[in-house]
């Protein structure tokens, strides 16, 4: 069972998230009247509570496919002992299971201002850094454990204090409690790492390699672990570039100490985006952590944080050894990238630049509508104007502004660009290899359905107000005028009567 976490200020695309336009099944609901008034109901709550920065709490609980479909009743009773874990038994939540995916996944959202309070959950009590207690460590400590351990052993922390952490202890608990499929803790992990069985890519490192084409650092680790053992940082650094690898350091800034050196990164030389932190090279009983790396070397040898103001931003990378065929193709692809970007921040002005446009147009148009209503209702007795108000808004108001809006999402949707290409689709579509390289074009060789420089469609209506208030049309002449009929108002308002039945 795989575990995410996230916190939030507001609530305002919940319903959308959990409900709309996706297969689902509401589980359970508490505190709130319905799942579509979640939102509404879970935002008057958190204003109780001003000074409160994570009103939201968003946790999704995945299992894995072998487990099948976990019952209704084994997920409340997970997010009942969720709610015990950070002291949230009594807040507002909402349980939504998706079934949009092969695996059984749930997610949970918390209001955590309490409703009854108007405040959120209180500061719990965790072990203090550096101190171990068998059997504490992965929760928040209970009052019996906290009085059992002395003051200086306890820390007080707010209540979502490590969250990620204590959720994937508490998901390593449920899997052996319910049978399902075990993954291994932080602490397993670790001991692991330590008997010869290195840490492999993350999953966004693996995928980032498809995307891009970058091949995956940890494909060389043992020659970058054989630099990193180098007796000091001037030749490890050299190592590292021999290879296309470089390092530079992770810093931790606060208002006291400034930026401080917490640990170090790796990076390819020819693309600094595709970079591992050193820690994933743990393996073969050696830890290649910053405090590691340098609690090996001998006493008086620069640390990284003293060494890196006087080392060389960077070096040199060393000559490809690729040939001009597979350069070039990189190089292509770099290129078509960029054009993706370049386009896509064109669609963005453009539509950023219409819907301040619409915005005014519709200003415009009610104000001009509400004033033909007026000026027609003028005419009329006062206790026939209710119905005349209701039938203009059906029948006018409502079509007029409905065609406004359906301009705007087909202006729109005619900005939409084809999806970016990843690497291994870009040299599916590539032509053969024979072909001269400078005949290769990225976006219009074999695949024309994947061209990205097509002109940018414009709205026939809008395509006028390309420049800000370039648009010389009076509001009052983009009113389309009121069907014949509803000039008739003695007809109008019969009409209205009917509709509306007895008694009104």
């Amino acid at each position: 069972m795989i575990p995410e976490i996230k916190f939030g200020r507001d609530f305002g695309g919940l319903v959308n998230y959990l409900i709309d336009q996706r297969d689902h099944e509401v589980l359970d609901i508490r505190g709130v009247s319905s799942i579509d008034m979640a939102a509404q109901e879970m935002a008057l709550v958190a204003s109780m509570a001003r000074r409160a920065k994570s009103v939201v709490m968003h946790c999704s609980l995945s299992a894995a496919i072998e487990d099948g479909q976990l019952a209704a009743t084994d997920w409340r009773q997970i997010v009942d002992e969720i709610d015990s874990e950070f002291d949230l038994r009594n807040h507002q939540r909402v349980i939504v299971r998706h079934k949009d995916k092969d695996y059984d996944h749930v997610h949970i959202f918390w209001c955590t201002v309490n409703p009854d309070t108007g405040q959120t959950p209180p500061k719990q009590l965790f072990l203090a850094k550096g101190v171990k207690v068998a059997g504490l460590g992965d929760f928040a400590l209970t009052p019996k454990q906290a009085a059992s351990l002395a003051k200086d052993q306890t820390v007080r922390g707010s209540f979502n204090r490590h969250a990620l952490y204590r959720l994937q202890n508490f998901c390593r608990r449920f899997e052996r409690k319910l049978g399902l499929r075990r993954l291994r803790t932080p602490r397993e992990m670790a001991a692991d790492r330590m008997s010869r069985q290195s840490r492999g890519p993350s999953g966004s490192q693996t995928h980032r390699a498809e995307r891009t084409g970058s091949p995956l650092l940890l494909e060389r680790a043992p020659a970058i672990r054989s630099a990193l053992d180098e007796p000091d940082w001037p030749r490890a650094q050299r190592r590292l570039a021999a290879i296309g690898i470089g390092l530079r350091p992770a810093f931790r800034s606060s208002k006291t100490n400034g930026d401080k050196v917490v640990g170090l990164i790796l990076f390819d030389l020819t693309d600094p985006q595709n970079s591992i932190k050193a820690s994933q090279l743990d393996g073969d009983g050696r830890r290649y952590g910053l405090v590691q790396i340098e609690k090996r070397r001998k006493s008086g040898t620069p640390t990284l944080g003293e060494w890196w103001p006087t080392a060389a931003a960077t070096v040199p990378a060393p000559e490809s050894a690729t040939d001009i065929d597979e350069t070039s193709i990189r190089d292509d692809f770099e290129a078509y990238r960029a054009r993706c970007l370049h386009q896509r921040r064109e669609a963005s002005v453009r539509r950023k630049q219409l819907k301040e446009q619409y915005a005014k147009d519709r200003k415009a148009v009610a104000k001009a509508l509400m004033e033909k209503r007026r000026q027609q209702a003028q005419s009329l007795a006062a206790s026939a104007r209710r119905a005349f108000y209701a039938y203009f808004s059906t029948h006018v108001r409502g079509p007029r502004m409905a065609k406004l809006d359906g301009e705007l999402r087909n202006a729109l949707r005619a900005l939409r660009l084809p999806r970016v290409m990843q690497w291994h689709e870009f040299i599916a579509q590539r032509p053969m290899a024979s072909q001269s390289v400078t005949d290769r074009n990225v976006a219009s060789q074999t695949n024309a359905s994947l061209r990205i420089d097509r002109p940018i469609a414009k709205s026939p209506r809008l395509a006028q107000s390309d420049q800000k208030g370039s648009s010389n049309v009076k509001p009052m002449d983009r009113v389309e005028p009121v069907p014949a009929e509803a000039n008739d108002l003695e007809w109008l308002i019969a009409l209205q009567r009917q509709r509306s039945g007895p008694g009104r």
